[in-house]
């Protein structure tokens, strides 16, 4: 009856207040809707970090640079995990050096024979790509590493890895780089924001049965 629907609403009610004050009472903020978005941009963040095994500090600086590159981040970050791939095999035959057609040649070992991080081979590899003087030969070579999307990176490839760090570094003298404190806190924000969310879809339904 409508007197027990209404205990039991109330005791949902009690239960969500107690349990989500936080993130409710932001939502109810300008701040909040900040925060909101925040945690949102955070969560997918994470997901990308998750998907392509890119840190979120490295994903950050390639967001920024991707604003003045004309290359969308998801495109340097799958440039990143083929460069992985390539420097897996080359490494698995002994070389010490990615090798692509047109006599392409990237290092991927200091000078002490240890292995580059992806990063670093990623900025050889980019510059000895943007170094090949006879265009054909270089977009064979960027299609060899890079597959069929590899037109999306040759803006990147043109602007070299020089302007890259130049807008890495600029993203954290601007404080856009977040700490991974940070993106995991929002992150968590979020999840409570999704939590807040599907209670509230309960309610609702609740109410309309």
């Amino acid at each position: 009856d409508l007197g027990t629907m209404s205990r039991n609403l109330g005791k949902m009610g009690a239960s969500l207040t107690k349990s989500i004050t936080v993130p409710a009472i932001a939502a109810a903020t300008g701040l909040g809707a900040i925060a909101i978005k925040a945690g949102q941009a955070a969560d997918e963040l994470i997901t990308l970090s998750n998907q392509t095994g890119i840190s979120t500090k490295t994903l950050q600086e390639l967001q920024y640079a991707s604003r003045f590159v004309d290359v969308e981040v998801e495109d340097m970050a799958k440039g990143l995990n083929k460069v992985t791939k390539a420097m897996g095999t080359a490494n698995k035959n002994g070389a010490d050096y990615i090798e692509l057609s047109g006599g392409l040649k990237a290092a991927m070992k200091d000078a002490n024979g240890q292995l580059l991080d992806t990063e670093e081979t990623f900025y050889k590899t980019v510059d000895a790509l943007g170094a090949m003087t006879n265009e054909t030969e270089r977009e064979i070579a960027a299609q060899e590493l890079f597959g069929r999307s590899y037109q999306d990176i040759m803006p990147l490839i043109k602007a070299g890895s020089g302007t890259l760090k130049d807008l890495a570094k600029e993203a954290h003298d601007l404080g856009i780089v977040m700490s991974d404190t940070d993106v995991e806190a929002l992150g968590k924000f979020d999840d409570s924001m999704q939590q807040l969310q599907a209670v509230t879809g309960a309610l609702r339904n609740k109410v309309a049965i």
